[in-house]
């Protein structure tokens, strides 16, 4: 597990990696990046489904009212909170719905930790 008391200096680097991206803390998957990001500094993960699962067991979850779920709800919390930061070419116009190529969620949230965890190694 990524216990905050076993590893608090990859934790304080996770939150000002967060903080540096734009990210809002009061999201609920704030915290969830930073358990993943933890997770992936200190085990060396290669599996999206571990970092998942770390996170469901050691945060406190957020249950979606939706009547469809195409997510859980740590994916859909990790998902908007990376979409919270994304920048929109003014210039490009934008898609129609349902037009746009969209890479799948577990891609897009794999690739913020492969980026975080890139940063942390230039670092350390």
């Amino acid at each position: 597990m990524c216990n905050f008391r076993n590893y608090p200096t990859q934790y304080y680097w996770a939150e000002g990696y967060l903080r540096g991206k734009g990210i809002n803390s009061t999201l609920a998957g704030y915290e969830y990046l930073k358990i993943g990001i933890v997770k992936c500094m200190i085990d060396d993960t290669k599996s999206l489904d571990d970092i998942l699962t770390t996170i469901e067991a050691q945060a406190s979850l957020i249950v979606s009212n939706r009547l469809v779920k195409k997510h859980t709800s740590v994916e859909q919390a990790l998902i908007e909170a990376i979409k919270s930061i994304q920048k929109y070419d003014i210039e490009k116009p934008t898609p129609e719905p349902g037009k746009e190529q969209k890479e799948p969620v577990g891609k897009q949230i794999w690739n913020f930790f492969e980026e975080a965890i890139k940063a942390y190694r230039q670092v350390g």
